[in-house]
């Protein structure tokens, strides 16, 4: 149940924001990565109370997915503007 509304939190997230990805990437980069840190938090904190262990955890792993969608509509992007002499494929590469 938790994966399944993490999906549908990614899902329902990018068609909000989906056109403003390209408009200011670095700003999306810095969500995403405060979104997963926060995401992550949310996880230990149900170990602290398991009795709400579903929408905490259900919670986070939306987090998680708009971390990931976050990051990786902007990588193309942000890995255009290191491109000085049309080797984007180089530097994509050799990002990971």
């Amino acid at each position: 149940i938790k994966d399944g509304l993490g999906q549908l939190g990614g899902v329902i997230f990018a068609s909000f924001v989906n056109n403003r990805f390209d408009a200011d990437p670095k700003r999306w980069r810095m969500v995403a990565a405060v979104t997963l840190d926060l995401a992550c938090l949310l996880e230990a904190v149900t170990a602290i109370v398991p009795i709400l262990f579903l929408p905490i955890a259900s919670i986070a792993n939306i987090g998680k997915n708009i971390s990931w969608l976050a990051a990786s509509a902007t990588r193309a992007n942000i890995h255009l503007s290191f491109a000085r002499r049309a080797n984007l494929a180089d530097i994509t590469a050799k990002s990971g």
